[in-house]
């Protein structure tokens, strides 16, 4: 059996700065009727989703002051959180040319790279063959001021992840000690302390896999842990 996994530790995003919205929508200051000027009626159950023929848009709403996803925000109902634009162009992440100095970098177990700067207000979800899959318009730090008493300081917008390891695997045994690295690491890592419950999943990770007959041929492995930025 061929098996590629993936170990990871995604934190809640942390960071902040202004926001520029797409095309006039600004999130945390635009609301449900400014975006059905622009672009319609929604669709969907949740009625969230809208089609410009060369763009899905995916628009997430506050349901009421302090809720909706990102959580925390102390807005209106029907406030626009976070909006999410899949393009039906294919466009090369490189093509955009942008200064990628500027923005953090994170991945998931889906090998999708993330390119997020809140001083752009802007976050690219990038194919593992360098194509934009999503481009997210998130709130800004310029709007700490609207944040919710009792919620972290930051939403989770924005992934939070890095690489730890990332490497062909021959055999078991190389995956396994390679795990057991990652443990080491997390347990080693001061920013892991007010997460034991992940720490402890991640320790479980290692015991199925030591009970599992597995053959691995040639995968591609990413182990992100998580950053502080």
């Amino acid at each position: 059996m061929k098996l590629t996994f993936t170990v990871m530790l995604i934190v809640a995003a942390c960071g902040g700065v202004d926001a520029r919205g797409w095309k006039g929508i600004v999130p945390l200051h635009s609301g449900r009727a400014d975006v059905e000027r622009l672009l319609g009626a929604p669709t969907g159950e949740c009625k969230c989703f809208y089609d410009t023929g060369s763009e899905t848009i995916r628009v997430a709403y506050s349901k009421a002051s302090c809720v909706g996803y990102p959580s925390g925000w102390n807005v209106l109902v029907d406030k626009v959180l976070a909006l999410h634009v899949r393009s039906n162009k294919p466009v090369k992440f490189t093509d955009l040319q942008l200064i990628e100095s500027k923005f953090y970098k994170a991945a998931d177990d889906i090998l999708t790279t993330y390119y997020s700067s809140r001083s752009e207000g802007v976050e690219y979800a990038v194919s593992s063959d360098g194509m934009v899959k999503v481009v997210s318009y998130i709130p800004s730090s310029n709007d700490a001021a609207l944040r919710c008493p009792c919620f972290p300081r930051f939403d989770e917008s924005i992934q939070r992840s890095t690489s730890f390891d990332q490497i062909r695997l021959a055999s078991v045994n190389d995956a396994l000690a390679r795990l057991d690295n990652y443990i080491i690491a997390l347990l080693n890592d001061k920013r892991c302390n007010s997460i034991p419950s992940v720490l402890r999943c991640n320790a479980a990770v290692i015991r199925v896999m030591r009970s599992l007959k597995i053959t691995i041929a040639e995968p591609t492995t990413i182990i992100p842990i998580p950053t502080s930025v």
